[in-house]
């Protein structure tokens, strides 16, 4: 009897394994199916659901199961750190040379019209790219074209619709449409020699296959403009896709470009405990020639995520040249 149970045991403790060795494998290299794409955004849950179990199997004295635990977690822990900015600390503020910038969707607020005017500029930045801009936000474009000298505008009734606003004169305007989805650029100066090129571009989550090719499609022809590109690029973009998505990182090695967020809650204000399990869709990319020396994420008065805040530069070896 007592051979019999010990094999029971046995059995269930290779069951468990396999099957978290069978999930962590979903989340470290996903399938090119819609199920896992849904599934990836879980992947933070799953690690501290991993390390739970392991403490878990520590106390039943488990310790092969608490060994995969263990490791499952920390690989996945590697796998996100990876997704994101690998900087310890953002690089030191030069003030030659240094742009501001925000990033935010006024429809994500949930204070009234007067307040989320007030949160988008007191950030006070060089740049204000915005995007869903409807219709319904038109006085908010009023507004701002008396703060900005500078500005080009797109409202639409659907999502795709986007604006910039600067404080520096714009060399050039570009708009990219691609299945009606127009992706915004302008061009500045931040010195007589120093050109860059700021961008926005947001798409719709991918809810079926003929999404997800249309998606991919998007983000090879994205990356096609930025490498064809010959000046600093720093691109404002929400892609309805987890910072750990293969095809986000994909797009990331082709265009040699950065994300901002060195981790899920960078810059975040809400100090709430499940704030840590918020998946970030918007991220603000730069180039390799640039380097991020401020980021945070801005908040209405009631503490809801609207936007990004960051600033850059140009790098010190190019600023030598």
């Amino acid at each position: 009897m007592e051979h019999k149970q010990t094999a029971a045991i046995t059995n269930l403790q290779w069951s468990i394994a396999i099957c978290i060795i069978l999930i962590s494998c979903i989340f470290l290299f996903p399938p090119e199916y819609l199920l896992a794409k849904q599934i990836s955004r879980y992947a933070l849950l799953w690690m501290f659901l991993c390390l739970i179990l392991g403490i878990g199997f520590m106390f039943l004295d488990w310790e092969k199961l608490l060994f995969i635990s263990f490791t499952c977690a920390g690989l996945i822990a590697s796998f996100l750190l990876y997704s994101y900015n690998s900087a310890i600390n953002f690089a030191n503020n030069s003030t030659q040379e240094s742009l501001s910038m925000v990033f935010v969707n006024p429809s994500l607020s949930t204070d009234d019209f007067d307040n989320t005017y007030k949160v988008i500029v007191e950030q006070n930045p060089d740049v204000l790219i915005i995007e869903e801009v409807t219709p319904e936000w038109r006085w908010l474009m009023v507004e701002l074209k008396e703060k900005f000298e500078n500005y080009v505008e797109l409202n639409r009734v659907d999502p795709f619709g986007k604006a910039i606003f600067s404080k520096y004169k714009f060399n050039r305007i570009d708009t990219v449409d691609a299945d009606n989805n127009p992706i915004l650029s302008v061009r500045i100066n931040l010195s007589e020699q120093k050109e860059i090129l700021i961008s926005v571009a947001n798409f719709l989550p991918a809810v079926t296959k003929t999404d997800l090719r249309k998606l991919n499609s998007r983000l090879l022809e994205l990356s096609t403009i930025i490498n064809s590109l010959e000046v600093p690029h720093i691109l404002s973009a929400n892609l309805n896709l987890v910072p750990w998505d293969r095809q986000i990182r994909e797009f990331k090695v082709n265009t040699k470009m950065s994300s901002s967020r060195r981790d899920q809650i960078d810059g975040s204000s809400n100090t709430q405990i499940w704030n840590i399990l918020n998946v970030p869709m918007n991220e603000i990319y730069y180039s390799e020639n640039l380097e991020c020396s401020g980021f945070k994420e801005i908040n209405d008065t009631k503490n809801n995520s609207i936007g990004l805040f960051g600033r850059y530069q140009f790098k010190i070896k190019n600023q030598k040249m």
